[in-house]
């Protein structure tokens, strides 16, 4: 399991450097301002990276902030590369963010399913948990986001000890993201 961290929150610093210090793989959670051009970008991720220095990748928002256009796309990308990180983003249209990343040979995921939106119960986590290790069957790597709340890990706690989980491992971001 690897923990996102918001970037931008004043204590992200902090709870990242607690989360290494706990032998947790972090991200960095970036989001770009509305309409962000391509040097925009760069800046944001540059305090990013500052701010979480310990991430191993960045992780975009569920509305695809690095995916508006093509160019702010391959900014991301080369501003990921330069800093030797890794960037997994949501599933939105053509993903360009994937695309590029993926030409230019950076380690890069997308978001299966976020497994405990929209006021799911354990229940519907559950199955949405056995759709990840179904598809996990199908391709190497698949991340799925979760939140850290009670019912979500009580939820996963329970799905660890079905037969669906047992044909899985849970591993952090950075195995999905260099799956073959």
């Amino acid at each position: 399991i690897s923990f996102a961290v918001d970037a931008a929150s004043p204590d992200a610093a902090a709870r990242a450097a607690r989360y290494r210090a706990a032998g947790q793989e972090v991200l960095a959670t970036v989001a770009l301002p509305e309409g962000a051009a391509p040097t925009d970008a760069a800046v944001v991720l540059q305090a990013a990276e500052v701010a979480v220095p310990e991430a191993v990748a960045i992780m975009d928002t569920p509305a695809g902030q690095f995916q508006t256009d093509r160019q702010t796309a391959t900014q991301v990308v080369e501003s990921a590369s330069q800093s030797g990180l890794g960037m997994v983003t949501y599933p939105r249209g053509l993903n360009a963010a994937e695309q590029i990343a993926s030409r230019a040979g950076l380690p890069a995921g997308v978001v299966f399913r976020e497994f405990d939106g929209e006021g799911r119960d354990g229940a519907a986590m559950k199955r949405f948990l056995d759709q990840a290790a179904f598809r996990a069957g199908q391709q190497a790597g698949v991340i799925m986001v979760g939140h850290a709340t009670p019912a979500t890990l009580a939820a996963l706690a329970e799905w660890r000890l079905g037969t669906r989980a047992a044909t899985v491992a849970l591993a952090p971001v950075s195995v999905a993201l260099t799956a073959e």
